[in-house]
């Protein structure tokens, strides 16, 4: 993956996410960042960080931190929206692994599952029904510098 939109964790994950056949038979190569864009085609993930930190040593940062990761699926229906967050739950809940970002390898893991909640916006025959999941993710990235 070369988008330079997303890079480090964000881009392992979405990396992670479009390698997954089961994840792409549910939503094929739509996942966006930091949200759904207006007209998008369904069913689509949405993928944003939503809070983090860094890890300390008694010797200053270390390369670990940790991110809490909120991912929504966005569907026509309920089911759809329930399947996709369903797919992505099997594949990042307890993976740990590396990754390849354009040449950058990330460390993720271990990931947890932290929380999930429906979503909804808009009005019929036009609406959006979601799951939005978050995500505790560990990772290890290479220093940008």
């Amino acid at each position: 993956m070369n988008d330079p939109d997303f890079e480090g964790m964000e881009g392992a994950l979405v990396a992670l996410l479009l390698a997954s056949d089961l994840v792409r038979g549910k939503v094929g190569k739509r996942v966006h960042s930091p949200a759904l864009p207006q007209g998008a085609q369904l069913p689509a993930l949405v993928i944003r960080v939503i809070s983090g930190d860094d890890d300390y040593t008694h010797k200053g940062p270390d390369e670990l931190a940790e991110r809490r990761v909120q991912i929504d699926a966005w569907a026509k229906t309920k089911a759809e929206a329930r399947s996709a967050a369903r797919a992505v739950r099997k594949l990042l809940s307890g993976f740990r692994g590396a990754v390849d970002v354009a040449g950058q390898v990330v460390d993720l893991g271990p990931i947890f599952a932290a929380g999930d909640r429906d979503l909804f916006e808009g009005e019929a025959p036009d609406r959006r029904i979601g799951r939005s999941q978050d995500f505790t993710v560990w990772a290890r990235e290479p220093d940008p510098t």
